[in-house]
């Protein structure tokens, strides 16, 4: 029942896709393939149906035009994601890109005044099992503090800023980087059922990411 759950859920991707892709020629409009927009996995619902059937092969071929996309990783979470994804064993069907932006948002822990009190502080951090954050340990008014995540739109800082709250880091706060700073989206081309359901699963450890499906390059 869970695999005809999970072909229902890449049909419904497929039809979706092909329509936000090609619909508009079918209208006699054209646009650039790059505004289409993508779609988010995990806000599919899954209707209910009287016979569920198995994807035939020809529904399985038309996936392979998709990739699916994760993202976006500051350097520090980038290293901890590659190391989940080396897990899943996508060999060469696994590609990344990055981009730099001049601006940004992160969510901190404020300085604290003693690099004592700092470790208690990432005791805490490990008590509610983030286990994601950067000591900063150069000199200036930000030393001891905690970093939580880098991101490129004050949206996706605050969705990171809530996540950490309910799980109970309450001194957490948010603010505006001046800095260039990189970010990284991890592509997979081609994915079947099994690897978009650890997909979605494992991106639920990287707050501020998210998983969706897109033209590939």
């Amino acid at each position: 029942m869970m695999k005809w759950l999970l072909w229902i859920l890449l049909l419904a991707n497929l039809m979706f896709f092909a329509f936000s892709q090609w619909g508009e020629t079918l209208t006699g409009e054209n646009q650039s393939l790059k505004h289409q927009s993508s779609l988010n996995v995990e806000k599919i619902t899954l209707l209910s149906t009287p016979s569920a059937k198995t994807a035939t092969s020809q529904d399985q071929r038309a996936f392979t035009d998709v990739c699916l996309e994760w993202g976006e990783f500051s350097d520090a979470d980038s290293v901890r994601a590659s190391a989940a994804l080396a897990a899943l064993k996508l060999a060469d069907k696994l590609s990344k890109r990055q981009s730099e932006y001049a601006i940004g948002y992160w969510v901190y822990m404020p300085p604290a005044q003693t690099t004592a009190k700092m470790n208690s502080n990432i005791a805490e951090l490990k008590k509610f099992k983030v286990k994601s954050y950067f000591a900063v340990q150069d000199a200036g008014k930000w030393k001891n503090a905690i970093s939580l995540g880098i991101f490129k739109t004050e949206n996706a800082a605050r969705i990171a800023l809530g996540s950490f709250r309910a799980k109970g880091v309450k001194t957490a706060e948010m603010g505006e980087l001046m800095s260039k700073f990189k970010h990284t989206v991890f592509v997979l081309k081609y994915p079947d059922e099994a690897t978009i359901e650890k997909m979605v699963t494992l991106h639920n450890e990287f707050a501020g990411t998210s998983v969706h499906l897109a033209a590939c390059d």
